[in-house]
């Protein structure tokens, strides 16, 4: 009499088919991870955006902690934005506004010299915070408007000169928001 079961040959190979089928999506998985590392953006974290202390333009104090609960972009630059970035910013903050929700637009500036640009939000650092983050951007991120999503985690940086990574910023606001 024969011990074994009729099946086993059949568990067999549906064993052998769903090892390959994880072997696969799992490597499918790390090549669209890395695909996105290398654009710097996509599913990849990119680590919280570090602490920093500024001062809003009316001389308030403006951390990090104030990143929490919304979509912001960031640009750490030492000088002042280009009126068509801002001006774009600025229509898309507004197209994307959902209720409480909405892209707030900050820049990072080492100091402002009288910017009356009325369409994002300019916080001056001291010149050892603007040189901290500085650093910290050179060292791990390209040029560019960096996106933080409502936690303070890096989605992407965006060069927003370029129409594609444009449309590629768009397509991230919109799916985080």
């Amino acid at each position: 009499m024969d011990s074994t079961f009729p099946g086993n040959k059949d568990l067999t190979h549906e064993g052998l088919v769903w090892f390959f089928l994880m072997i696969f999506l799992s490597m499918l998985s790390l090549s669209m991870l890395t695909r996105d590392a290398r654009k710097q953006y996509g599913a990849v974290s990119f680590g919280v955006f570090p602490a920093f202390n500024a001062k809003d333009s009316q001389g308030r104090p403006f951390n990090q902690h104030r990143l929490h609960g919304q979509l912001s972009t960031i640009i750490a630059t030492d000088q002042v934005l280009q009126e068509d970035i801002s001006l774009y910013l600025h229509k898309l903050s507004q197209s994307t506004s959902i209720g409480k929700k909405h892209l707030e637009n900050l820049v990072l500036i080492n100091h402002v010299n009288g910017s009356s640009d009325q369409w994002v939000q300019y916080l001056t650092l001291d010149e050892l915070e603007f040189n901290k983050i500085s650093h910290w951007r050179d060292k791990f991120f390209k040029e560019g408007v960096i996106l933080v999503d409502q936690n303070g985690i890096i989605r992407g940086v965006f060069d927003l000169e370029d129409k594609l990574e444009r449309l590629n910023f768009e397509a991230a606001v919109r799916g985080i928001l």
